[in-house]
């Protein structure tokens, strides 16, 4: 792949934005990018991100996901 990294990184960021605002109950987030929660919604962005697990960002996402994860299900 010849993607830039930065294309991750904003990519992620992104993402947070989407599960802020969902968590944050602002207008119906969730249903217009086509996920019904933020479970499903963090499957989706896992699987997305896994693609890019041989890079550095890449891993660095997803140990990010795992980490928002297990502290939404404390919150």
């Amino acid at each position: 792949m010849s993607e830039s990294p930065w294309v991750t990184i904003y990519s992620f960021k992104a993402a947070l934005i989407a599960w802020q605002l969902i968590r944050a109950g602002v207008g119906d987030v969730a249903g217009c990018i086509g996920v019904g929660d933020l479970g499903t919604m963090l499957e989706w962005i896992k699987k997305v991100f896994a693609t890019r697990s041989k890079w550095g960002v890449g891993r660095a996402v997803l140990k990010s996901l795992d980490e928002l994860e297990a502290v939404s299900l404390i919150i």
